[in-house]
Order: structure tokens, then C-alpha cells, then sequence
């Protein structure tokens, strides 16, 4: 899970300044060992509450909070999600609270189609790929795997019905947007990216 808090910070090589999501929190993956992570199912959900790591923190209003499945971790680096942020930043901060809910519903549509795109690439630098080689293990691009996406902004005052957002039963979901990675693991900012940036992101299938 990671929570990112909207700051104003310089743009390299200029006087200007724009708003960027910085973290303020990104909790640690728990694994039992290599490519092994945490899980559970019915008959060990009693014993979660005594294998979890607790993490509390202090958020502010404006604050946008990510939590995901290993699929995404893996196959996105940290600076990607905060660019992912801010290109919604200001539809996130809408007063509208309905429309603020759409641009978050968005944010996760798009980090998941993202991942699953990324899992499926194999000349690319990933986090997996850091990890493989860190274990000795050698592994090229990404990982497919299933991708859950949760995300919210930390607002006051009134809020919209809760809803839940799925693809398994109804249409695929199609990402809005290209991976914001090259092929050669460099970041396009926004506002840089070509159509040679990255192949385009497929429908999101049952598994995403």
C-alpha cells in the first residue's frame, strides 16, 4: 500500500513548480521467500490477523491512498505510480465528490491495465526483475499475475454512495493510456509520450 500527499515541487531545469504526489507511506512486502508472498484462503483466514504486518499513519485531507495485489508491486515501479497520480491530480481534487470518485475509479482502471500490460513484457527493467536479480535468480521484464487495484482520496464533508467496480462478469476495460515506461525502463513524462514509447495497452481480461 502506498499513501501519496500532493506537494508542490520545482520542475528540473526551470523556475516553475507543479503539484506532485510525494509518499509519505509504502509498506513492505511479506514473503515466506523468493516470488513467495503472504496469503490467504478460507481455511487459514483465523490466523491473518496474527501473521499481518499492523502500519498506521496520519493522513491529511487531500491525501491519495493506493492498495494493491503483488501483480501491480512487481511490475511497477514507485515513480511510475506517482506519475500515474498526477496526471489525475487535478480531476482527484475535484470539488465534486462524484467527480473526484469517477477520476479515483479511473486512477485504478489504469494502474491495473498498466500492470497487466507490463507483465507481459520481457525487455524491460521491472521491479521483479530487480528482485530476481538480487536473489541470483535471472528473470527479463515482467510478471503476469492477477492485478487488484484499491484507491481513495482522504476528503471531508460529503461523500458518494460506495460502489464496487469489477470487469468479471460484464465488458473488458480498456486502458485510456500507453505503459509509462519505455522498453528500455526509462520513465515518459507526461505531455512526452510517442506512439514508439511502448506497445498500446490490450483489454483488461478476467484474470486482471
Amino acid at each position: 500500500a502506498m499513501v501519496l500527499r500532493p506537494a508542490m515541487r520545482e520542475v528540473s531545469g526551470t523556475d516553475a513548480k507543479q503539484l506532485w504526489p510525494r509518499v509519505v507511506l509504502r509498506t513492505q512486502e511479506q514473503t515466506h521467500g523468493w516470488n513467495w508472498p503472504y496469503q490467504t484462503r478460507a481455511r487459514t483466514f483465523d490466523a491473518v490477523g496474527k501473521e499481518v504486518d499492523e502500519v498506521s499513519t496520519a493522513v491529511r485531507e487531500g491525501d491519495i491512498v493506493l492498495a494493491a495485489s503483488d501483480g501491480v508491486f512487481d511490475n511497477l515501479f514507485e515513480d511510475a505510480l506517482q506519475f500515474l497520480v498526477a496526471e489525475r491530480l487535478d480531476a482527484l481534487r475535484d470539488p465534486d465528490p462524484l467527480a473526484a470518485q469517477a477520476a479515483a475509479d479511473a486512477l485504478a482502471q489504469n494502474i491495473a491495465a498498466q500492470a497487466k500490460a507490463i507483465g507481459g513484457m520481457r525487455d524491460l527493467k521491472t521491479p521483479f526483475s530487480e528482485a530476481a536479480q538480487e536473489e541470483g535468480r535471472s528473470h527479463k521484464g515482467g510478471k503476469v499475475d492477477d492485478v487488484a487495484v484499491v484507491c481513495g482520496v482522504v476528503r471531508s464533508g460529503a461523500r458518494p454512495p460506495l460502489r464496487l467496480g469489477h470487469n468479471f462478469g460484464g465488458a473488458p476495460c480498456v486502458s485510456e493510456e500507453r505503459p509509462v515506461v519505455t522498453h528500455s525502463g526509462a520513465f515518459v513524462p507526461p505531455g512526452e509520450r510517442t506512439r514508439d514509447a511502448a506497445p498500446a495497452v490490450g483489454e483488461r481480461t478476467r484474470d486482471a
